[in-house]
């Protein structure tokens, strides 16, 4: 009984973490964020690629998400090449245009939450032809219906 009460305050709590993180990425990236990060490199604190680098950490952590990552040869031995090819994903997303809302949905970061996406969108990049097309692919995607599944 113990044990279930734990691992339900521990849920509650990597819930809750994810649910800053996302907050804290998907804010509009403004002249006055931009210059925080610029002052925060300097003076050695957080940055808004620290949540990003935090966020798909905790990504890759999640077991539908590395048995994807997993399937696509992105997980090792220490399990760091996961979070760096969320990573990666995550600044294709953003160059090809889908750093935007569509249904209240912030498209990037649903695109690597969800595993049916994020396979989808590996096994797009695997043929070579992402370019441009993964936004697009990701877009659709979410606004066909896709839920976020990051705060389940």
């Amino acid at each position: 009984m113990l044990r279930q009460i734990i691992s339900l305050f521990t849920a509650t709590a990597e819930q809750k973490k994810f649910a800053r993180l996302r907050k804290e990425i998907e804010a509009p990236y403004t002249t006055e964020s931009a210059r925080g990060d610029v002052e925060a490199i300097f003076s050695g604190a957080r940055t808004s690629d620290d949540a990003l680098n935090e966020f798909v950490a905790l990504l890759a952590a999640r077991s539908e998400i590395n048995e994807v990552l997993h399937r696509h040869g992105w997980v090792g031995v220490s399990g760091l090449g996961g979070s760096h090819k969320l990573k990666e994903l995550y600044w294709k997303l953003m160059a090809g245009g889908a750093g935007q809302r569509i249904r209240g949905v912030y498209v990037p970061t649903a695109a690597i939450s969800d595993p049916k996406i994020l396979n989808l969108l590996l096994e797009w990049e695997s043929t070579g032809a992402v370019s441009p097309h993964i936004g697009v692919i990701a877009m659709r995607y979410v606004a066909n219906g896709a839920r976020r599944r990051i705060s389940n």
